[in-house]
């Protein structure tokens, strides 16, 4: 997924995020995305008791239903840079999968 790949590099040169890690299955579409830096969170780190990144989470989504062509993708924000953890962490999964 050569789309996937160059990604991390042209959203943080727009300053929406810096990538980690990002982890792709066309197979069972799936992804795990870890940033390093989000637009949402930068400069307000720790201050939110429930992961912040509402925009981002969305886009993912998005992202990946016309990757996959599939309208059963969702995105969770499992782990948050706002609420104080190293990284913000976005889990995509097809509902249909489970």
């Amino acid at each position: 997924l050569e789309i996937v790949d160059g990604m991390g590099d042209i959203y943080a040169r727009c300053g929406w995020f810096s990538t980690e890690s990002m982890q792709v299955d066309p197979a069972t579409h799936q992804a795990r995305i870890r940033l390093s830096r989000s637009l949402e969170t930068y400069g307000i780190e720790g201050r939110f008791d429930a992961p912040a990144c509402h925009f981002l989470r969305g886009y993912f989504a998005g992202f990946f239903r016309s990757l996959f062509w599939s309208d059963e993708v969702e995105c969770q924000e499992t782990t948050c840079r706002g609420k104080g953890d190293k990284v913000c962490e976005f889990v995509v999964t097809n509902s249909m999968r489970g």
